[in-house]
């Protein structure tokens, strides 16, 4: 049973936990804490980690570069968390060491980012503190910004329509009908591939996604095109396809020259391309500016408002639980509870 980060209960009833008491060649070499309870081997392992030798005049910078070195992350994310230190952290630390750390210097990095979203902010707090996990933990007890959701764009039923009517030509319709009626996030339906596509159990699998990401190998200054497996694992899914859809992608595929169902080279289609296209569709139908990820909530609205259940809406969407979708479009719910209280007109008198 694992109760926290790099402590567990073994089988003969005591508890380990596990840190870094070296490193060689940029590897960590792990030794071990045992306790007859959690607790006990929380409080050695704290200690242990807190010795002067853990940290002493310790370069903050390098700390995380380490921390970063040793996390096994997607590139993706490794790449977010090096912008979150180049952009965020280096240029406040600077040649600021661990020893140097206290609530207040803290409390002021915090503060200085209060020009950024807040959870951007909170995120670049949080890799911060799990890489100066070492550090006395009494210092991060400051108060972050609070995360305030900003209402969730949708195009109207409206908007939508008039959307799909400008869409005439073929790679438009498709793109657009894959997206407002699947909610496939931008990255997705780049990666979907005609071998996704099960035409007779009427399905489409999602195995990958397409990212612009940081060359790792030219140190994050220029950017390379990734195909990854989905965003998390809830992302890996299967979305069962309308009749409707399955007709539109059919006659797509005897017209297509590529493995991808939105390229028409051997090679996906470019997110930023996509999102370009995206563009002028919603200039030729006069609609206002709106990024594409518009498209995957105005799938979720619709269905919401049609009765899909949170459940299978979650699924649908792959997100990791159905806590996300009902935080996401609680307001939604609210409205759809009044129509169907409203319903009840007539049962009375």
């Amino acid at each position: 049973m694992r109760k926290a980060r790099n402590i567990y209960k073994r089988k003969d009833g005591r508890f380990e936990g596990r840190y870094i008491k070296a490193h060689e060649g940029g590897k960590p070499i792990y030794a071990s804490i045992y306790g007859k309870t959690y607790a006990a081997v929380k409080d050695k392992l704290e200690k242990r980690q807190l010795s002067p030798k853990f940290h002493k005049n310790t370069r903050i910078i390098t700390k995380i570069e380490e921390y970063l070195g040793q996390i096994q992350v997607k590139t993706s994310t490794q790449g977010i968390y090096r912008g979150y230190l180049d952009n965020h952290i280096a240029p406040f630390f600077k040649k600021m060491r661990c020893n140097q750390l206290n609530r207040d210097v803290i409390q002021n990095f915090v503060n200085c980012k209060n020009g950024l979203a807040s959870t951007t902010a909170q995120s670049v707090f949080y890799l911060l503190k799990r890489a100066l996990s070492g550090c006395p933990p009494d210092i991060f007890n400051v108060p972050l910004p609070k995360i305030v959701k900003p209402k969730i764009p949708v195009l109207s039923r409206e908007e939508q329509k008039r959307l799909e009517q400008t869409a005439t030509a073929r790679a438009d319709r498709i793109v657009l009908t894959l997206c407002l009626y699947t909610g496939l996030r931008i990255g997705e339906l780049c990666g979907l591939k005609w071998d996704d596509c099960d035409f007779e159990n009427k399905q489409l699998d999602i195995r990958r996604t397409v990212l612009r990401i940081k060359n790792p190998e030219k140190g994050g200054t220029k950017t390379i095109i990734s195909i990854q497996e989905p965003k998390s694992r809830s992302s890996r899914r299967t979305i069962p396809l309308p009749d409707f859809i399955v007709q539109l992608l059919q006659m797509h595929k005897n017209a297509s020259n590529s493995p991808f169902i939105v390229s028409t080279t051997e090679k996906p289609l470019e997110p930023r391309t996509l999102q370009y296209r995206f563009k002028r569709m919603l200039q030729k139908a006069n609609l206002r500016k709106v990024k594409f990820h518009v498209t995957r909530h105005t799938f979720a609205v619709r269905a919401l408002e049609i009765g899909f259940d949170i459940k299978t809406l979650s699924e649908i969407l792959g997100h990791s639980s159905p806590m996300i979708t009902l935080e996401n479009y609680a307001h939604i719910l609210d409205e759809h509870k009044r129509q169907s209280m409203e319903k009840l007109a007539i049962f009375y008198g």
